[in-house]
């Protein structure tokens, strides 16, 4: 895959040209722009890639912030760069990214896999750039200045700009896998460990000024003894006698590890506490004095020797977190029955005084030959409202279930089961109105509920044959829309579509979609470099001028040129081509 600079992924803006552009005062450009070669650019790009999943990752969007750097991992495998070495520098850094990710995601044993897989590609990385500079040494010694491969010898002689951030990457991988291992360490295996640990010193200390810890001095089998009277050190070996020189040395070679013989393996601890010096090593001796990862290093560091030494109490966390649940719950369970109580009567009444107006405004609206007979509840609506209240006071779940089922009923009345149980002498008549009545508990058009006797869909479909006014009305008035009965093929061809647009991926609609440079107009290139606006200014006041001067000629002209003017604005169009034939093809006919 090419990668040119007006590539971008999903979601991913780049300020190449904001909407406050003054180009008198022009802002500083991003890395993007000032990209020097492809490196550069990839460099660049996977910068915005990793804004973008801190964003994500910002807002708790877990998924998505791997799923864009598993993305960016394959833009780096298949990006066609200078260097093997800027690929590598790019993998790794997006392993550490992916790390991250995983760890926050509470994944810590593929955020350990990954950190590893940074540490492992970066050594390789070191690798080849040291003994790169051997080769080159051994070569011009030599006198053979051409035994390496020139883009090796080119990183060598002239230092890459990506040299810092390789530096970076290396600490950072050693500080994710530490932590990662800590994580992944249990309480228990933490405190055994710690009796074999050496305290964290310093990189410019005087215990190890040039190099981190051996595995000899850090070996639980190898303690290093203490100094005594009876094994001084070496420069006062003249003054002991014979027999405690001989003592001695046979301490010491008790002491010192079997000739031949494999080294102890590292225990969890030691390679973390192997890892943090390397870290603060890295840091102080090749990053530039005062830079701000040295000071993180120090203090993961030092974090690290305090959590070890003075470990958290998990029995006690979890006692603390149980007690403030339980708190939770008790001052949840903590309720006045008596408001409880209150509560559920005063919303019996109000269900009871709504009921009971619904019911005075249907019977109102209804003829007087089709009201109900038994009309105690309308002559006695307190009687009608105590008796529901008491029946609704202890099942407040009723209530709340009519709440829900009141805004459905006149769907349900419409619906496909429903519509012949309904017939036309039951509903009232649309002609009556309010006024005619005389009735005062008629409720007005805007408070009745919206039921089939009264929606434009219901004087749709009553509407006389030849009311053309009604029937020309859309659906979107009525309750519910007409279902359309789909053949067999419609529904294959849906569910094809559906299931194809679930699969789709949008990182290749968006490569179909977005425009590259090459696709780009002259304008559109001219509109992403200073000099094109600048040229783009000067060919629209050219332009500018050549429109008013055409106008002044047009005034000076008279109606001769307007005529012209309409004749070529019909023969240089296609639609006034297309109407001057017709016109020549009718003449002809009538003349026939």
């Amino acid at each position: 895959m090419n990668l040119d600079v007006a590539s971008k992924p999903t979601l991913a803006s780049y300020n190449i040209r904001p909407d406050a552009f003054d180009p008198k005062r022009p802002g500083p450009p991003n890395a993007l722009q000032t990209a020097k070669d492809r490196d550069d650019a990839l460099l660049a790009v996977l910068d915005r890639h990793c804004e973008v999943v801190d964003g994500k990752m910002k807002v708790r969007d877990f998924k998505g912030a791997v799923t864009l750097l598993r993305r960016s991992q394959t833009l780096v495998r298949t990006h066609d760069t200078g260097s093997d070495m800027v690929r590598v520098l790019a993998s790794a850094g997006l392993r550490l990214q992916l790390c991250v990710a995983l760890s926050q995601m509470g994944r810590h044993g593929p955020a350990l896999q990954e950190a590893e897989g940074a540490k492992e590609q970066l050594e390789e990385l070191w690798v080849a750039l040291t003994g790169t500079a051997m080769d080159m040494a051994m070569a011009e010694a030599g006198g053979d200045p051409n035994k390496i491969h020139p883009v090796l010898r080119a990183h060598i002689v002239r230092p890459p700009r990506w040299l810092e951030r390789a530096l970076c990457c290396s600490v950072q991988a050693r500080l994710c896998v530490a932590m990662e291992m800590e994580f992944l360490l249990s309480n228990d295996e933490l405190q055994n460990q710690r009796s074999t640990l050496p305290p964290i010193a310093s990189p410019s200390a005087p215990a190890s000024p040039s190099a981190p810890a051996s595995p000899a001095s850090a070996s639980p089998k190898s303690p290093k003894p203490p100094a005594s009277p009876k094994s001084p050190a070496s420069p006062d070996k003249g003054r002991l006698t014979l027999e405690e020189a001989i003592e001695a040395e046979e301490a010491e070679e008790a002491d010192a590890p079997e000739v031949g013989l494999p080294l102890a393996k590292f225990s969890e601890l030691q390679q973390m506490h192997q890892l943090y010096q390397e870290a603060r090593f890295l840091a102080e001796r090749l990053l530039p004095k005062g830079h701000q990862l040295q000071l993180d290093a120090d203090k993961a560091a030092e974090r690290a020797l305090s959590r070890w030494e003075n470990p958290p109490d998990l029995k006690e966390l979890r006692g603390k977190q149980l007690r403030a649940l339980r708190a939770i719950k008790a001052l949840d369970s903590l309720e006045d029955p008596n408001a409880k109580a209150a509560k559920a009567k005063a919303k019996a009444e109000a269900k009871a005084e709504a009921k009971a107006e619904a019911a005075k405004a249907e019977a109102a609206a209804l003829p007087e030959d089709e009201r109900p007979e038994n009309s105690a509840a309308q002559e006695h609506p307190e009687e009608a409202t105590q008796a529901d209240g008491e029946a609704d006071n202890g099942d407040t779940a009723e209530a709340n279930n009519w709440d829900d089922f009141l805004p459905r009923l006149p769907s349900m009345l419409l619906g496909k089961g429903r519509r012949k149980l309904l017939s036309a002498k039951t509903l009232p008549s649309l002609s009556l109105s309010a006024g005619d009545l005389g009735d005062e508990t008629v409720p007005d058009v805007s408070e009745r509920r919206a039921t089939d006797s009264n929606t434009h869909g219901d004087w749709v479909r009553r509407a006389p044959p030849g009311d053309v006014f009604y029937r020309s009305l859309p659906w979107s008035f009525g309750v519910e829309k007409p279902k359309r009965r789909r053949s067999v093929k419609g529904r294959r061809k849906a569910t094809t579509s559906e299931t194809t647009a679930g699969e789709s991926d949008p990182f290749k609609d968006w490569a179909k979609e977005f425009m590259h440079l090459e696709n780009m107009t002259l304008f559109q290139r001219k509109l992403r470099t200073l000099e094109g606006i600048n040229s783009l200014h000067t060919d629209m006041k050219i332009e500018t001028k050549r429109f008013r001067q055409f106008m002044q000629d047009l005034v000076a002209y008279g109606g001769e040129d307007q005529e012209r003017l309409m004749n070529n604005r019909i023969l240089y169009t296609e639609a006034g081509m297309k109407a001057l034939r017709q016109g020549q093809q009718r003449n002809e006919a009538l003349r026939r």
